[in-house]
């Protein structure tokens, strides 16, 4: 069994892969690097990002401005996404005005590399009070980074313990797990001042997730396992009229107007209804929504399945649409 320190590790060495290999996406999409590079981090500190009571995604303060993480910390905690490589430039002042309004004494700016930290909120003096850079930290380095981020970004530091007993136990545990972290930095320090051999981090492959929206990648010819919703719950799934049926499930639960009025015509705005009332082909879904049953054309090859995917996902709003993947069969 791996140590807590060790197992952090290992996940910024994994972000640290996936950015290179997969570094002209991330650098084109903002929803891409959040899901390939941020998630991961922020999840591994403890944070679920499905919750909406411990992190809201995507948060509306007002004046079209869309904070990308708000962890509801005993002080919020705003993490701001960028592309890969993308400047943090754009939109300082305003995130610092939002942070400051929201009563944050935290404010990250990062591309899933770079992490920014600001505590100081001044509009005039943008300077972080530390800077990281995963993407130019040797491995033997990142236990250093690993503390700072884990000192200044772990639920267990941050949540209010007084919820419930299950949960205080729950973090208390997490807690007794970053003093065995501090001991471990304090004793991988020590191996580096005196030229010890640190302990061996086994790699853990990171299971290569699609977007659904990238057009980066085809479906023909290839089999679906596992999808994965906008609100990062995992569906498995048989084939690619699955991903259909559930895409327009999550939708049409998250925004029933939707379906008024019906029928839904599919991407192609012709004749063909994706979403009805009634079934129209002979091989249609049914789903219940709000009480009332709705059929779902599957008629559609690999490709058209997912472009009425995007399609649908496209009515709750692009940044929606980027965050659904899936992931292939072997």
């Amino acid at each position: 069994m791996q140590s807590p320190l060790t197992d952090f590790c290992a996940v910024l060495k994994r972000i640290k892969t996936t950015a290179d290999v997969h570094r002209g996406q991330l650098q084109r999409r903002e929803a891409l690097t959040r899901v390939a590079l941020i998630d991961p981090l922020i999840r591994s500190l403890g944070w679920d990002t499905s919750n909406p009571d411990m992190v809201e995604v995507e948060k509306n303060v007002g004046a079209g401005m869309i904070l990308d993480y708000l962890l509801y910390a005993s002080k919020p905690i705003i993490i701001e996404a960028k592309k890969l490589n993308e400047s943090f430039e754009n939109h300082f002042v305003q995130i610092v005005g939002y942070a400051f309004n929201l009563g944050a004494e935290s404010l990250f700016i990062t591309d899933g590399l770079k992490w920014y930290h600001y505590t100081n909120f001044n509009s005039a003096s943008r300077e972080p009070v530390r800077k990281i850079d995963l993407g130019n930290t040797a491995d033997s380095d990142l236990p250093k980074e690993a503390a700072y981020l884990i000192e200044h970004l772990d639920a267990a530091l941050f949540v209010n313990l007084a919820c419930s007993e299950t949960v205080e136990d729950e973090l208390r545990g997490r807690i007794d797990e970053l003093e065995k972290m501090i001991i471990e930095v304090e004793e991988t320090v020590s191996c580096l001042s005196e030229g010890r051999v640190l302990p061996v981090i086994v790699k853990v492959e990171q299971e290569p997730w699609l977007v659904l929206g990238d057009g980066h990648w085809d479906p023909k010819n290839k089999r679906p396992k596992k999808l994965r919703l906008p609100d990062n719950r995992e569906v498995a799934v048989g084939g690619w009229s699955k991903v259909l049926t559930e895409i327009c499930t999550y939708c049409l639960n998250k925004k029933p107007e939707l379906l008024s009025p019906l029928p839904i015509l599919d991407k192609a705005g012709r004749k063909t209804k994706l979403i009805d009332t009634i079934s129209s082909t002979g091989n249609c879904a049914q789903i219940t929504i709000n009480e009332q049953v709705i059929f779902v054309n599957v008629l559609y090859s690999a490709a058209a399945s997912v472009a009425n995917a995007v399609y649908m996902l496209e009515k709750l709003g692009e940044r929606t649409a980027s965050r659904a993947a899936v992931l292939l069969a072997e």
